[in-house]
């Protein structure tokens, strides 16, 4: 799996990003989890709760 992912991209090549597109929340908390790994990833996915929260 770890080389299908090489073979996607640098996990920090962030350079085709639009700079004028919003960051949200989410999209860091993913980002932040693909940095980890996907036995860390898993652990903390894991025990986030079912329930969506709405604001």
């Amino acid at each position: 799996m770890e080389k299908e992912i090489a073979k996607a991209g640098n996990a920090f090549d962030l350079g085709d990003i639009p700079k004028v597109r919003k960051v949200t929340g989410a999209r860091k908390a993913a980002v932040l989890l693909m940095t980890l790994g996907t036995d860390v990833a898993a652990g903390i996915v894991k025990n986030l709760p079912d329930k969506k929260y709405k604001k």
